[in-house]
């Protein structure tokens, strides 16, 4: 409808066209009331369609890398496009691909079709007071931040696994400006936006949680999980569950599906930028907010890796996947990575473990799509510190995997 509405050599339609020749003989006046009449179908049907897009990148999960072979057994092991755990706790991801433990229907908490597709994700929730704390969290990338003073709509799907033989009063989604890492696998020290206070008793098909969000601006990671400690729940346990699943024994487990933020108004777009003749420069590739300099060495924030190692955390894939986002639209720029260390430890070692970083990153790629041909991966060691002190903080910052994008 948006291309035939559109034409470069003659902007109105032809019923709008005829219509106005006669109208412009009997009453100018008239005529400008139509135009305005047509301006304002036009925006309006701008606003909605602006209006309805999901800022939740692979908001049902139906995305994947690898299909799913089994549960969780490490925080990496979590591989979602666009998602990754929020703690060291270890989300599972379900899929109609997959077989026996990781199946959907059928898996190892439970069965359980997926409320929008064939995936799911799946977390747990809690304990019976006087259980372990043992807590998992999901969060994503918003693909804008949320601007200040707008209206969305926050809603997500939620399902208590079958075999899990504890249910729960409580689940939740907060939002943050930074991304989340927290470093054990308790409760989270977060205060949720939107929060559910369901009966436990309620053990059965899929819910939703949902409200309408006033931004404070800025709102950029979405983290899914449940916020409050196990000595605060209400909780019912389910015995004629027993022997369904030895794991979910004294646990809620809850499956997660359609994530949804959405704006409710039209956002503020961001001013066009012009050359000087007038016309719209191209869209810029942006990196941080900023356009990317081909050549220039960018550093991988938030590309960790477990201490000693060069396994890459599960945090590390949200930073990951908007490189390879800009490797599949920018198909002829080619990707150079340069990992390196701190000062602790051996120069030989250092050289092999930074060389193993950069080609743990290249992998990853890989194994999202992207050509091997078009990277390179090298190691620099401890030779090029970005910080020359010996502090804890600046050993972090000299931590580090680089990458710069060049033509080929």
């Amino acid at each position: 409808m948006r291309d035939r509405a559109v034409n470069s050599t003659n902007p109105c339609a032809a019923f709008f066209c005829h219509e106005a020749t006669k109208t412009q003989r009997k009453n100018p006046l008239r005529l400008r009331a139509l135009v305005a009449s047509l301006t304002v179908f036009i925006v309006s049907w701008w606003s909605v369609d602006v209006q309805g897009q999901n800022l939740v990148p692979n908001f049902s999960f139906e995305q994947y890398t690898i299909c799913p072979r089994s549960f969780s057994a490490y925080p990496h092991d979590f591989r979602v496009p666009g998602w990754a755990s929020a703690n060291t706790g270890t989300p599972d991801y379900y899929n109609k691909c997959s077989w026996a433990e990781t199946n959907v229907p059928k898996n190892w908490a439970g069965v359980s079709n997926a409320h929008d597709g064939v995936a799911y994700v799946g977390i747990y929730g809690g304990q019976r007071p006087g259980g372990n704390g043992y807590r998992e969290y999901i969060q994503t990338e918003l693909t804008q931040p949320l601007q200040a003073g707008k209206k969305y709509r926050l809603a997500f799907w939620y399902k208590l696994s079958s075999y899990s033989m504890v249910s729960i009063d409580h689940m939740g989604l907060a939002l943050s400006d930074t991304l989340v890492k927290v470093p054990h696998d308790k409760v989270m020290a977060a205060v949720p936006v939107l929060q559910v206070k369901r009966p436990a008793k309620n053990a059965g098909g899929w819910e939703q949680a949902k409200m309408h969000y006033i931004a404070k601006g800025g709102e950029k990671f979405l983290v899914i999980g449940n916020f409050v400690a196990n000595e605060k729940l209400e909780t019912l346990f389910l015995p004629q569950r027993s022997g369904k699943s030895a794991m979910l024994g004294s646990s809620a487990y809850f499956y997660i599906d359609e994530v949804e933020v959405i704006p409710l108004e039209p956002l503020d777009a961001p001013k066009p930028v012009r050359e000087p003749t007038g016309e719209p420069v191209r869209e810029p590739v942006l990196w941080e907010g900023k356009e990317i300099e081909k050549g220039k060495w960018y550093v991988l924030k938030n590309v960790e890796f477990e201490f000693d190692q060069f396994t890459l955390t599960t945090y590390s894939s949200l930073e990951l996947d908007k490189v390879v986002d800009i490797l599949q639209k920018q198909k002829t720029w080619v990707l150079e990575l340069r990992g390196h260390t701190d000062d602790v430890g051996g120069t030989t070692y250092n050289q092999e473990l930074s060389e193993k970083r950069a080609k743990s990153v290249a992998e990853y790629l890989v194994q999202n799509g992207i050509d091997a041909a078009r990277l390179s991966a090298f190691g620099h060691g401890k030779s090029q510190p970005l910080v020359d002190e010996r502090t804890a903080e600046a050993r972090s910052r000299n931590r580090r995997v680089e990458m710069r994008f060049m033509d080929p």
